[in-house]
């Protein structure tokens, strides 16, 4: 399979050598040495190596030849051994690269002859072993000249092609590069567009091996950043036809949302593009993140306007010691390469100068990854002759004619060494790290100037990536980014729905008590409600009814104003405990039956508390409570009251069980029997517990209520009984003697809580809200104590305080036909009345 690619490769070289006719003159510049480099320079551009050359190749030669120089005088570095040079020309064309890459390999080989070719220009006899290329400057001509290496087994270092596929050493493993591969430059242009949102840009690249490579990389990297590339176009260096320009123009005209361009390449017809498009939209700005290739020295200054604002990704040259010192004293007679000859002359015919002092070439020296290259291959062949010949005596010298690239390659992937930036190592893949300065173009008075604004470097573990955000002059010179998304990111809570055009969508709010569930909106539970995010439902915090309310504040004051009352009449109970009218309508019972409202009054004020089990249970067990000992009492007194004039028909024994103490008795049996059921129900769980109601599912509002069980609803049910029993007896004494008038208030007060407990119950069953259920028990509770104490015991308070004449049924305790009322004036003389026996 070798030899089978080989003879391709050599078919193809001789056709060369007939279709291209190379100039002779400049073919090669060499230096002879124990060790070769060989150097692939492009100068003319041309693939007839006649066009005009610049001065970045100018500097590419001089630098290589400086740091060759450089090393030959170290005596730390390769002592005895001397490095030699062999630079060719590539004019940056990939089948002239290729031609002369096998001219180079059979000039030097010796061990098979079948690939020997013959060189344009032999130049000088060359006695040392070539062992290693630095070159080329472009992806393309590096994989042609990498392939062409393969058959040799020469490595080759190169200062400037950065494809990403030049990473793979299945098919490059002699290939390495002292400048980082495009998929850290792809890195750092997705990082520009990640820190200023830019999630919806697009993408333009030149149709070579650079870009193809590049824009792969962007389009894999975009899609986990979540960056759509809206539309991506290629530019081809030469036959881009006027009518393809205008369509690109008009592909960025169609989408006015994306205001960024990736700009990943360096053809001419990139600025063409731009150039076309600024003159049908003149109102129209874009930002460009341009790649280290991007030629913006094509932007004018009618471009730069519409420009504004726009990065580009430089690599992050540092400049070479000592090299602007020795650039400056070369000359004419100077030992150099017959390409800066030509320069020098043509330079100096162009400038009207006649001594290179007066108008000096201009001279970066910031050429640092060739200087890597050679002092990579110098350190490489450095350890490579240690590890064999440990004294580098003149005696190595031998082991050097028989060392081969092969033998080099190991030694230059684990090459390290410490340079000018530092220490210096490739990786796995022969790379080295990605280190980039990012430019920023700004229009200045007298047209436009590129600035640093940030770095992006692998190297910098603590902050990698940098930008000052200030320092940039937005287009427009508006304070903040352009913004460059078709779509606004949807607020939590809507749907995301896609549009017809790429990458761009609608968003559509669900119901408030939705939450979105993929690809739709689903309802919350209820007592539940969407979280702030609406991914999820959560329960809603319930509320109790607040006590400001007007309907609360109302009950409270007529709370107030009973539990006043209540005392007022218990107080008066005491004081005219002696009076006979007092005595008449049993104290103690009386006494029990108004403690009985004033815990009515209280339960009020527990509806207040935050409703908990406890809370719940109490309040559960105060109504049963309170009807309890307010209409147990009542019952015993009216039942008395009808025994004893049913009694007083029939015969003259008084009937059992109406003394005072047995009626407490009574009392306190009716009262512990409703003890019971509230302790049995409370054990059981199922007096009361807090319940939560949502009176309305499209509101985040919940309210928290004491929700009564079956046990309260026993309790409920025995207070019925005692109120009927007491409306029973209350009916059946309606016709008792007019002057004996506590049964027929007995009788309204225990009518009117039946009703009122009638009406009660279904408007607290049917309401909706927490403060119409409380507030109806609540009044219900409030209005029963008034009734009972209206009805019943302020009527009497009133008359033995401010009634003189009253009638009061004295009974003798012997049954006869016949007793005597006395009618007494308080205070004064007492009047008799005869009237029929009965017994109080």
């Amino acid at each position: 399979m070798m030899m089978f690619g080989s003879g391709i490769l050599l078919l193809t070289s001789l056709i060369l050598q007939v279709s291209f006719s190379f100039s002779a003159k400049w073919m090669n510049y060499t230096q002879d040495g124990d060790i070769i480099l060989a150097g692939m320079v492009p100068f003319e551009y041309e693939p007839t190596c006649t066009g005009e050359m610049g001065i970045y190749s100018i500097q590419i030669v001089e630098t290589f030849t400086f740091s060759i120089s450089e090393v030959n005088q170290r005596q730390d570095l390769l002592p005895n051994i001397t490095l030699g040079f062999d630079i060719r020309d590539t004019c940056n064309n990939e089948d002239v690269t290729l031609s002369l890459v096998l001219s180079l390999m059979s000039r030097y080989s010796t061990a098979d002859t079948i690939y020997e070719i013959p060189s344009c220009d032999p130049g000088p006899n060359l006695n040392g072993q070539l062992l290693g290329i630095v070159g080329t400057s472009k992806s393309a001509t590096s994989m042609i000249a990498a392939q062409a290496t393969n058959l040799y087994g020469v490595p080759m270092v190169s200062y400037s092609a950065t494809s990403v596929e030049l990473s793979n050493k299945n098919r490059f493993p002699f290939f390495l590069r002292t400048v980082p591969s495009d998929k850290f430059q792809a890195q750092a242009i997705i990082d520009i567009l990640a820190r200023f949102k830019w999630v919806y840009v697009g993408l333009i690249y030149s149709l070579d091996t650079y870009g193809i490579r590049g824009t792969q990389e962007i389009l894999a990297l975009s899609e986990k950043a979540g960056i759509c590339i809206a539309f991506s176009e290629s530019i081809r260096d030469i036959n881009t036809t006027p009518s393809y320009i205008k369509a690109v123009a008009k592909k960025i005209a169609a989408f006015p949302k994306v205001k960024v361009l990736v700009m990943f390449g360096g053809f001419a017809g990139m600025n063409l593009v731009l150039q076309e498009f600024q003159s049908t939209h003149t109102k129209e700005t874009r930002v460009l993140i341009c790649s280290d290739a991007f030629d913006t020295s094509a932007i004018n200054n009618d471009l730069a306007g519409m420009l504004q604002g726009s990065l580009k990704i430089k690599l992050n040259y540092y400049e070479i010691p000592g090299i602007k010192s020795h650039f400056s004293q070369l000359t004419s007679q100077s030992q150099v390469s017959p390409w800066f000859l030509a320069y020098y002359e043509s330079w100096l015919k162009n400038n009207n100068c006649s001594d290179i002092t007066l108008c000096p070439i201009p001279f970066s020296g910031t050429n640092m990854p060739i200087y890597m290259s050679v002092y990579a291959f110098a350190h490489a062949f450095d350890d490579m002759l240690r590890s064999r010949c440990p004294q580098m005596t003149k005696d190595c010298l031998a082991i050097v004619r028989n060392v081969t690239g092969n033998d080099v390659t190991p030694y230059l992937f684990n090459v390290k060494f410490n340079g000018p930036t530092g220490t210096f190592k490739f990786n796995q893949d022969g790379d080295s790290d990605g280190a980039y300065i990012i430019n920023a173009l700004t229009v200045v008075s007298n047209g436009f100037a590129w600035h640093e604004v940030g770095y992006w470097d692998t190297q910098n573990l603590d902050i990698p990536f940098s930008i000052n955000e200030s320092a940039i002059t937005w287009p427009g010179s508006e304070p903040r980014p352009p913004i460059s998304v078709c779509s606004d990111e949807c607020p939590p809570g809507y749907l995301v729905i896609p549009t017809e055009e790429k990458c761009c969508w609608e968003c559509i709010q669900c119901d408030p008590y939705e939450f979105v569930d993929g690809d739709i909106c689903s309802p919350c539970p209820s007592l539940l409600w969407p979280t702030t995010d609406f991914t999820s439902c959560e329960i809603i915090p319930a509320t109790m009814i607040n006590a400001q309310d007007a309907m609360i504040i109302v009950l409270i004051a007529l709370c107030v104003a009973g539990v006043l009352l209540a005392c007022l009449s218990i107080i008066g109970l005491i004081s005219y405990r002696k009076h006979p009218l007092i005595k008449a309508t049993g104290r103690v019972l009386s006494l029990l039956a108004i403690c009985g409202t004033v815990l009515a009054l209280l339960t009020t004020f527990a509806f207040l508390i935050y409703p908990s089990t406890a809370s719940c249970s109490g309040c559960a067990a105060l109504i049963a409570m309170c009807f309890t000992m307010t209409y147990a009492p009542t019952l015993l007194k009216v039942n008395r009251i009808h025994r004893i004039f049913k009694a007083a028909k029939k015969s003259t024994r008084p009937p059992c069980m109406i003394r005072p103490k047995d009626q407490i008795i009574m009392s306190t049996i009716l009262m512990t029997i409703q003890v019971v059921i509230v302790i049995v129900s409370a054990l059981a769980g199922d007096l009361s517990q807090p319940q939560r109601l949502m009176p309305d599912k499209m509101s985040k509002y919940v309210e928290i209520y004491c929700q009564f069980g079956n046990g309260f609803i026993a309790s409920c049910v025995y207070n019925l009984l005692l109120i009927l029993a007491c409306c029973f007896y209350a009916f059946k004494t309606r016709k008792v003697p007019s002057n004996y008038n506590e049964s027929k208030f007995i009788a309204v007060s225990v009518y009117s809580t039946l009703v009122l407990c009638l009406a009660a119950v279904p408007v607290y069953t049917t309401a909706v809200a927490v403060i119409q259920k409380v507030a109806t028990l609540c009044m219900a509770l409030v209005l029963n104590a008034y009734l009972t104490l209206v009805c019943v015991y302020l009527p009497k308070l009133y008359a033995v305080r401010f009634v003189k004449n009253i009638d009061i049924l004295k009974c003798s305790s012997m049954m006869t036909k016949e007793s005597v009322f006395k009618i007494r004036d308080l205070p004064g003389s007492v009047e008799t009345k005869t009237v029929p026996s009965v017994i109080i």
